[in-house]
């Protein structure tokens, strides 16, 4: 264990430290010796225990010092295990230790870490949210992306995080792997066995072939679509359990006879010129790989069974789903069972 103090300190007198600023979370700690606070400060989840005695030990501080200090940190649910995860190329180590020092805030980074960095997630599709939702998952620490672009990088590709404007005239998928080494040199770049699909723009297929497919492998999957200058992100899937892909397609279809043959079209159309200010393609790429996180974590996602579509002024609306009990997904897949119809659209 590397011990990390989750908040940041701030002095209040020689023998008094805040921990944090937020009133939430915020505690006081009161040291009988002033000479600790020095130590706080080297709980970074940079030190093994044995370079912390040491520390402590130059500090002129006795032997029980730092385990009593840590007992008290640790009961007050303060401390953190700063672990990176093993077999992390050397280069990596300090981009991921400041993502440990924001994961801990909130949870136990050193699990988390070793999750994301077992991880790979595949983002299928040609839209040009594509090559930012990789770079930002990659800087996560997530260990292994990949994606298929094909063609030459435009103009219309150039987003922050992503390809940029002198990438134009470049293959897609080489510009693409070089914005993800520029934001996260030590992920791997290419193809394996997913751990989370990311569908990004419209489907190339109708919707129930490729919720089956997933279905058939256990993949959790999420789509990412930009439509009528908006972004909806969800649902998050996870076969089995939630609404899929072809449960949301069954509804559109109830509600309009016409969407498969609207959805065709969509689906041989190129995405890539969709639409869509800069500010808000920003906005959703960091909500959806949030999402992707929350699942890797082994958290629950706010999308499942839920899409969440977010406007250029910030604003999201909700459309909650339920499984369809038309649908492939209930009844042939073990854990099944028969739902109710969709849910509403909220504000």
């Amino acid at each position: 264990m590397r011990p990390l103090l989750a908040l940041r300190r701030l002095r209040r007198d020689p023998g008094s430290v805040q921990l944090g600023v937020d009133p939430a979370h915020a505690a006081l700690l009161d040291l009988a010796d002033p000479r600790l606070v020095r130590l706080l400060d080297l709980l970074d989840g940079s030190r093994a225990p044995a370079q912390l005695r040491l520390a402590a030990r130059r500090l002129g501080l006795p032997d029980d010092a730092l385990p009593a200090l840590l007992d008290v940190l640790a009961a007050a649910g303060l401390l953190r295990n700063g672990t990176l995860p093993a077999g992390l190329p050397e280069r990596a180590r300090p981009a991921l230790l400041t993502e440990a020092r924001a994961l801990a805030v909130r949870t136990e980074p050193a699990g988390a870490l070793r999750r994301r960095w077992a991880a790979t997630v595949a983002l299928v599709g040609e839209d040009r949210l594509c090559v930012p939702l990789a770079a930002a998952l990659a800087s996560s620490g997530v260990g292994r992306v990949g994606f298929g672009l094909t063609g030459v990088a435009g103009r219309v590709d150039a987003l922050p995080g992503g390809l940029c404007p002198d990438d134009t005239g470049r293959g897609r998928s080489v510009a693409a792997a070089d914005a993800v080494r520029r934001a996260a040199p030590h992920t791997r770049v290419g193809g394996g066995p997913a751990t989370l699909v990311v569908h990004v723009g419209h489907l190339d297929r109708p919707a129930r072939l490729v919720a089956l497919g997933h279905a058939r492998g256990g993949t959790p999957h999420l789509a990412v679509t930009i439509r009528d200058g908006r972004i909806a992100v969800g649902p998050l899937v996870r076969p089995g359990s939630t609404a899929c892909l072809g449960c949301v397609d069954l509804y559109r279809t109830a509600r309009d006879p016409r969407w498969p043959f609207l959805a065709a079209q969509l689906a041989t159309t190129p995405s890539r010129a969709e639409p869509c200010e800069a500010a808000l393609a920003v906005l959703a790429v960091g909500y959806a790989t949030a999402q992707v996180l929350v699942q890797l974590d082994g958290g629950d996602p706010e999308t499942l069974d839920t899409t969440v579509e977010w406007a250029p002024d910030g604003s999201a609306r909700r459309q909650s789903w339920r499984r369809n009990p038309d649908c492939d997904c209930i009844g042939r897949w073990p854990g099944r069972h028969n739902a109710p119809g969709a849910g509403t659209m909220g504000g």
